[in-house]
């Protein structure tokens, strides 16, 4: 699922693009998107073993997260 946003599997301004439809599909990725940045479900390794893009910690993983759902719900700055 490309929830988890690493910057090789997908355009992040095609999908910030596709979520700016009012659709049900819309919400509920946000709402996931959201429950991942809540729960901090996995660690920056995790991350790198099922995505590829590398964090020294969970901390930097889940500043990372937190800027893209900036930019893709709240007019934020690309995140690099």
């Amino acid at each position: 699922m490309f929830l988890l946003c690493g910057p090789e599997t997908y355009a992040p301004d095609s999908l910030k693009e596709g979520l700016e439809e009012n659709s049900i599909e819309a919400r509920d990725f946000r709402n996931r998107f959201e429950a991942i940045l809540r729960d901090r479900p996995l660690g920056a390794q995790e991350y790198e073993r099922d995505i590829g893009f590398h964090f020294d910690t969970d901390e930097q993983l889940y500043r990372y997260l937190a800027a893209m759902h900036a930019f893709l719900f709240e007019s934020g700055p690309f995140p690099l």
